[in-house]
């Protein structure tokens, strides 16, 4: 298992960081654009030709750059905000969906099922062993299939069987294929089955 940080959460900490220098650019933008020769030829400008602009002028003229400037920081902030919201639908919302929809018709029984695995982080891996874990659960089913026909078989033959010599045939047949599946079971399941000591 790999160590360090993760696709997921380095495309979540690039997202942040481009909000964060969104939200910084638009803050030194205001804070210039209120110190600027604009503000300060509004200011100057206000009132009458000739007069000294009064309190409620300047503040007037004021506001209103600031607020258009305000509308347009806005504006960029939407759409900034809005790219970010699309691009994680995109990258994570999207595959998560597909890998959800595929576990659902796994769970329901259908092991022909493989989640499209493009993504090189948490989410490729997750659909891989998605992948694996149904690819091993048929597998598992066809070896222990075959093995319980063997077995039913050897059953079959014990009843049928004539002499001592074919039900020991018959017997040892079964205990095989016993065996064999107790083996397959266990190796499938490791940390959580413990087949029955056999004689």
């Amino acid at each position: 298992m790999k160590t360090g940080r993760s696709g997921l959460k380095r495309r979540m900490a690039f997202y942040i960081l481009f909000l964060g220098t969104v939200f910084l650019t638009l803050a030194i933008e205001i804070t210039l654009f209120l110190r600027g020769a604009r503000v300060a030829g509004a200011l100057a400008s206000a009132g009458p030709a000739g007069a000294r602009p009064s309190g409620p002028e300047i503040v007037d003229a004021v506001i209103g750059l600031v607020v258009l400037k305000v509308w347009l920081m806005l504006g960029i902030l939407l759409a900034a905000l809005a790219l970010v919201f699309l691009l994680f639908i995109k990258r994570v919302t999207g595959p998560l969906s597909a890998i959800l929809e595929a576990t659902d018709r796994i769970a329901s029984g259908d092991l022909s099922v493989t989640v499209p695995s493009r993504e090189a982080n948490e989410l490729g891996r997750l659909a891989q062993g998605i992948n694996a874990l149904a690819a091993n659960t048929q597998e598992l089913l066809l070896l222990s299939g075959g093995l319980s026909r063997r077995a039913h078989a050897g059953l079959e033959a014990l009843r049928s069987a004539e002499t001592g010599e074919d039900r020991a045939a018959a017997t040892t047949e079964v205990a095989a294929a016993l065996t064999e599946l107790d083996q397959l079971l266990a190796e499938y399941g490791k940390t959580f089955f413990a087949g029955p000591e056999r004689p």
